[in-house]
């Protein structure tokens, strides 16, 4: 490198986000800076402030950045080196990063000096660091795809839910397989609360509903009810017929990209092909459903915590009546007779001292019952 290189280099960094340091290839004092500030654990050092002294003896902590020794072996052996990202934390505990080119110049007015050229990289690192993590999650999707329907179709088609919502960065997602008799029953589901999960369990989509959902995507059957300003179905085709739906759906009035689009076609047609095989027999795909009515309701009251006057079961009951389910759905979801779903309530109407399911649901709701579940 020329001394007049250095003239070039200082011009180049007018127009680059970085820096510029010139020290000594004996010393290491450092003879001139352009730009960056750097910081070192709880102090931030600009370069400027540096001229005139030695780097190691001014900020303690420079050796970490990796500089210190490279700066030595370039001043050493006089090959060139190029560090493609160096991390050092900046204000704010924001994280910046920077390219670094290190050469060694005889001058004659400094003698061997090392010239150090810094780019900051935090924008291009950062979106890099975004492309590998959407990368991750489309690979963990496109192998829990892959998987279906094993080790049995209950887990495996709850991993691709799950795994679906952040690879294409929707807020729900719903999986259904079609009976003979042309319903729609949920077999998974992603991003919903276990309430909702209990709800659009329970009942099948009709055959006019699926008409709903050919015709507009806003008035998918839970699109309103679940407050979804938009839903996205795909459906699953085998051998040129249907065999279920692959919806996904936001809050927001964000559209699926034109990335995101094709993505997600490619999947729904894989996971149809695995899908074409398993047992679609309506008692199946209902059990499965109410299987997954069930699963929430037990996550929900894990989570609830709450203290009753009432047994699990008792609490359970009523407030599945608090939903708007009635004593036939009741006793499906939770696969007990209508009878014991009725003594069941009649029991908690005795412990919480009402006459009434409705004063029952308001003593729950309000949380008046205080004593220990039993």
């Amino acid at each position: 490198m020329r001394v007049a290189d250095i003239a070039l280099l200082e011009g180049l960094h007018e127009h680059l986000r970085g820096g510029l340091i010139v020290t000594s290839a004996d010393t290491f004092e450092i003879l001139r800076t352009n730009g960056v500030a750097l910081a070192f654990g709880d102090q931030r050092v600009k370069l400027a402030e540096l001229v005139g002294s030695r780097i190691e003896d001014s900020v303690p902590g420079f050796r970490e950045l990796g500089l210190g020794a490279v700066w030595e072996e370039v001043a050493a052996t006089g090959k060139p080196r190029y560090l493609p990202e160096v991390g050092y934390d900046g204000l704010a505990s924001s994280r910046t990063w920077c390219s670094w080119s290190v050469h060694r110049a005889d001058t004659e007015r400094w003698g061997p000096v090392v010239v150090s050229l810094a780019v900051d990289v935090t924008e291009r690192v950062a979106a890099r660091q975004i492309m590998e993590e959407r990368e991750a999650r489309r690979v963990r999707l496109e192998r829990a795809i892959t998987a279906v329907p094993q080790p049995s179709l209950r887990e495996s088609a709850a991993e691709v839910a799950q795994a679906l919502v952040p690879a294409v960065s929707v807020e729900v997602c719903a999986l259904r397989l079609l009976d003979s008799a042309g319903d729609l029953h949920l077999v998974a589901a992603a991003g919903f609360a276990p309430a909702e999960v209990r709800r659009i369990a329970l009942k099948p989509i009709s055959t006019g509903q699926i008409e709903a959902i050919r015709a507009n995507a806003e008035r998918h059957p839970f699109a309103p009810a679940f407050g979804l300003r938009r839903v996205d179905p795909r459906w699953l085709h085998s051998g040129g017929a249907p065999i279920g739906t692959l919806s996904v759906g936001s809050r927001s009035d964000r559209r699926l990209s034109e990335e995101e689009n094709p993505l997600l076609d490619r999947l729904a047609a894989q996971l149809a092909e695995n899908l074409s095989g398993v047992d679609r027999s309506r008692a199946r795909l209902r059990a499965l459903s109410l299987q997954l009515g069930r699963d929430a309701h037990v996550a929900a009251s894990t989570a609830e915590g709450r203290p009753a006057v009432l047994t699990r079961r008792q609490r359970a009951i009523l407030g599945l009546y608090a939903e708007g389910l009635d004593t036939r759905e009741v006793s499906e979801l939770l696969v007990l007779s209508p009878h014991t779903v009725r003594t069941h309530v009649k029991l908690a109407l005795r412990r919480l001292g009402v006459n009434s399911r409705k004063e029952a649901l308001r003593v729950v709701t309000s949380g008046v019952d205080s004593l220990p579940i039993l």
